[in-house]
């Protein structure tokens, strides 16, 4: 079998028959599988692309890692039904979609960073869950997003503003604060830096003299839309740090994320906030989690949720996130006619 692939694949595909794509051009005719993966959120690109290569083989294979808002996902992956396509989507959807099956890539890499590399399991060992801390809140908020603005606004009007360590960079990253200083040309979260000698996204950083003064995260996600749910680091350092959550996400988010086997925290906070379909609704009312939180002994919460930010650390760690990925890949290995 010749499997032709991009360097996404390399970690887990089947050996024999591998050929790395350095050009979706240099694709012969009548191949048995191409695996490609995209990067952007550009449906129209993503369709030229399939246009082109669906003749050349047996079965396409896409795998689509950033999922932008686009309500418009459904219908372009209706659209390619055809049974020769097989789609990765790197986010749980919240409608049926027989050929195209959700994966989680954390950190936009095949490789866990936190599994891989010594540098950034260190980051873990340098965090502290007993002692006391001075604040309740990390609020981090990234890029300009509306929801992110709901959010602070519900900053400004509280009366817990002391109990926060809250930034907004908005369009100046430099305005954020980060585990390593910034260099000069580093304008997104998603640029590479080099920590201790190990390259890695900034985002991918979990920020240890941050965690080590507060107790809990709000994770603002990068997309909010009810039809999809897209995980990514802003959700993983917490869950990697042991912390409880507050997430402003989709409709689902929570209970996408327990079908995948970690745990939230309904035994100490109303999380019904995570079926609501209006997304200010489902915000303020996620807010309020918050300040409730704000108004308890943070030692007493901690204690009663080890359990299950230890069982999500560890889920995480221990879990083969592409595993529906490789089964597939190795039944087409061993069944060419798919």
């Amino acid at each position: 079998m010749k499997i032709y692939a991009d360097s996404y694949y390399l970690d887990f595909l089947p050996l024999n028959g591998f050929v790395e794509i350095n050009s979706i051009d240099s694709i012969p005719n009548g191949t048995d599988i191409i695996a490609i993966t995209r990067y952007t959120g550009d449906l129209a690109e993503h369709q030229r692309i399939i246009d082109y290569l669906l003749p050349k083989t047996k079965k396409l294979v896409i795998t689509l890692i950033e999922i932008v808002n686009n309500p418009n996902l459904e219908d372009f992956l209706l659209t390619n039904s055809d049974p020769k396509i097989q789609f990765f989507v790197n986010a749980y959807l919240n409608y049926p979609m027989s050929h195209a099956k959700s994966i989680t890539s954390w950190f936009m890499c095949s490789a866990n960073f936190y599994v891989t590399s010594p540098q950034a399991r260190s980051l873990l060992d340098q965090l502290t869950h007993k002692i006391k801390k001075p604040k309740l809140f990390d609020c981090l908020l990234g890029t300009k997003k509306p929801h992110r603005d709901q959010i602070e606004n519900f900053y400004k009007q509280s009366l817990y503003q002391d109990k926060f360590i809250f930034t907004y960079f908005k369009n100046n990253i430099h305005q954020g604060q980060w585990h390593t200083d910034l260099l000069n040309d580093v304008k997104f979260s998603a640029d590479t830096v080099d920590f201790q000698g190990w390259q890695t996204p900034l985002s991918a950083l979990i920020p240890v003299d941050i965690y080590n003064k507060t107790y809990y995260s709000i994770v603002a996600e990068t997309i909010t839309i009810n039809c999809h749910n897209h995980y990514t680091e802003k959700l993983a350092k917490p869950i990697l740090a042991k912390r409880l959550f507050v997430a402003f996400a989709g409709q689902y988010y929570l209970r996408n994320l327990k079908r995948n086997g970690f745990m939230t925290f309904d035994s100490v906070i109303d999380e019904s906030y995570d079926i609501i379909e209006d997304d200010q609704l489902r915000f303020a009312q996620a807010w309020r989690q918050i300040e409730y939180l704000c108004q308890q002994d943070p030692v007493a919460i901690v204690s009663k949720i080890e359990h299950i930010v230890t069982h999500n650390q560890q889920h995480f760690l221990n879990t083969n996130w592409h595993s529906s990925m490789e089964s597939t890949f190795r039944q087409w290995n061993n069944n060419s006619d798919f």
